[in-house]
C-alpha cells in the first residue's frame, strides 16, 4: 500500500529515511546526475558501480538490511508501457515480501510514447501500488517535481536523470566573496556602486552584468533592512519600502506550470538565463524576496496587510523554496558536483533565519507553506548526518564544513 507521496530526490531522501529497498526506474540511455554519484560514494559496497542499470539490475545490499535496484526500460528514451511497469513492480514487490522487506521507496516511470499525457500514468502507478496484494508493504512514491504530491504527472522521471549543467564560460567571471556576511557581488560590480532597490524590476536584455546587478540590489536592500539602515528619513523612506514591497508582490511570476512559477526571476524570459547563472538569477533572488517579505510582515505589518496579494505571494514564495529545496540541497555547484558546494545554500539559510522566515512558518499560517517545514526537517537530518560522518569535510574543506555547522545551528534553533 502507499504510505507516502513525496517531492524530492530518491537518492537523497532514500539515503536518510528508514527505507529498506530503493527501487529506481529510468528509460534506456538516460544519464544519472550527481545525486547518484554522491549516494554511491557514501557506500563502500557500491564502489566501482559505473553502470548501475546493468550492475544493479537485481536487488543489491548496499548497507546491512538495505537494498537497491535499478529497473531500466528496454530501449530508447521512451518509458514503459502499463504491462511492463506492472510486471516490474510485481517482480520487485514479490522479492521484497519474500525477503521480509516492508519499507520501499520508488520513482516510477512515465508511459510511452514520450509525449503521452502523464496524469494517467501517475494514477496507474498509484493504483498498482495500492493493490491488496501489496498491503503488507509501505510504499513511498517520490519525484523531483510535484507529480505524486499534486497528481499532475509532470516529468515523472526525467528530472532524476538530467545531466549536470554545463559550465558556462560566464562562470569564470563570477567570484564569490569570502568576507562573512558580505553580499555576493560580481567581480565587475563594486558594492559602493550598488543602490538598494525601491522597485523590483526585470531586465529586458539578458546581459549577465545587468542581471547580477539587480540581484545585488536586492541583496543590498535586504541587508539594509536586517541592519536597521532601511527605512530611514531621507535616502530610503517608509514610502519607498511600501513601494518596493508592492512591486515584489506584483511582479512575482505566477504562470501555471511554468518553470518560473512562484519565482522572482530578474529577466523576463527564463530561457534567456545562461545555465551557469540559474542559481544566481532565478533561484537565489526568490530566496531574497521571501526573506524580504518575511521581514516586512514581522516588522512592518501595516505595509504587508495593506498590500493586495501579499499572502498569496508569500505562499507562492515558500513554494518556490520547496521547488529548489532551498538552493544547494539538490542543485550542483557551478564548478563541480561535490556535495553541498553551493555557497548560496549557506547564505539562503542565513537570510531566511535572520529575516524571520522560519518564524513566519510557525506564527503566520495564512502566509506560509506547511510543506516547507518538512523540507527544513529533511535539511536538518541531512546536514547532521553528513557532518557527523565527516563526508562534507572530506568532499569539500574544513572551512566549508564549519559553515555548514553554522547553518545547522540556525536550522536547529528554529521551531519548525
Amino acid at each position: 500500500m502507499i504510505k507516502n507521496c513525496k517531492q524530492g530526490d530518491i537518492f537523497e531522501i532514500g539515503n536518510y529515511g528508514d527505507f529498506q529497498f530503493i527501487l529506481v526506474f529510468a528509460p534506456h540511455g538516460m544519464q544519472l546526475h550527481g545525486a547518484w554519484t554522491r549516494f554511491r560514494d557514501k557506500h563502500p559496497q557500491l564502489t566501482g558501480i559505473d553502470n548501475p542499470y546493468n550492475q544493479l539490475s537485481t536487488p543489491t545490499e548496499f548497507m546491512d538490511g538495505r537494498w537497491i535496484q535499478f529497473s531500466e526500460s528496454d530501449e530508447g528514451l521512451n518509458g514503459m508501457d502499463d504491462a511492463q511497469l506492472e510486471k516490474a513492480f510485481a517482480d520487485a514487490f514479490s522479492w521484497a515480501m519474500e525477503n521480509g522487506i516492508k519499507k520501499i521507496i520508488t520513482t516510477g516511470i512515465r508511459d510511452i510514447p514520450f509525449d503521452q499525457p502523464e496524469e494517467p500514468r501517475v494514477a496507474f502507478i498509484k493504483e498498482v501500488c495500492s493493490r491488496d496484494e501489496y498491503n503488507q508493504l509501505e510504499i513511498t512514491l517520490i519525484s523531483r517535481d510535484t507529480s505524486y504530491v499534486d497528481g499532475t504527472g509532470r516529468n515523472i522521471y526525467s528530472r532524476h536523470f538530467l545531466p549536470e549543467p554545463d559550465i558556462d564560460d560566464l562562470a569564470v567571471e563570477l567570484k564569490v566573496s569570502e568576507k562573512e556576511n558580505e553580499p555576493y557581488y560580481s567581480d565587475k560590480i563594486q558594492s559602493n556602486e550598488i543602490e538598494p532597490l525601491k522597485e523590483f524590476y526585470m531586465v529586458a536584455t539578458p546581459q549577465p552584468s545587468q542581471m547580477l546587478y539587480v540581484v545585488s540590489q536586492m541583496q543590498k536592500t535586504l541587508h539594509g533592512l536586517l541592519d536597521g539602515d532601511i527605512p530611514n528619513e531621507t535616502a530610503y523612506t517608509i514610502s519607498d519600502l511600501k513601494n518596493y514591497c508592492q512591486s515584489l508582490v506584483a511582479r512575482q511570476h505566477d504562470f501555471p506550470r511554468s518553470p518560473m512559477a512562484n519565482h522572482w526571476s530578474v529577466v523576463e524570459n527564463i530561457r534567456d538565463i545562461p545555465r551557469a547563472l540559474k542559481d544566481r538569477c532565478l533561484y537565489f533572488p526568490s530566496i531574497i524576496a521571501v526573506a524580504t517579505l518575511s521581514h516586512i510582515l514581522i516588522n512592518f505589518p501595516e505595509i504587508a496587510l495593506k498590500t493586495d496579494g501579499f499572502g498569496m505571494a508569500m505562499r507562492r514564495g515558500f513554494s518556490s523554496c520547496l521547488i529548489n529545496r532551498i538552493l544547494g540541497t539538490r542543485l550542483p555547484n557551478l564548478y563541480n558536483d561535490r556535495y553541498f558546494t553551493n555557497d548560496y545554500f549557506l547564505e539562503s539559510i542565513e537570510l531566511l533565519s535572520k529575516s524571520g522566515s522560519f518564524e513566519v512558518l510557525n506564527e503566520y499560517p495564512d502566509y506560509s507553506h506547511e510543506k516547507m517545514k518538512i523540507v527544513l526537517e529533511e535539511l536538518k537530518i541531512r546536514l547532521a548526518m553528513d557532518l557527523d560522518c565527516g563526508y562534507i569535510e572530506r568532499e569539500t574543506s574544513s572551512d566549508y564544513a564549519d559553515k555548514c555547522r553554522v547553518s545547522l545551528e540556525l536550522l536547529s534553533r528554529e521551531k519548525t
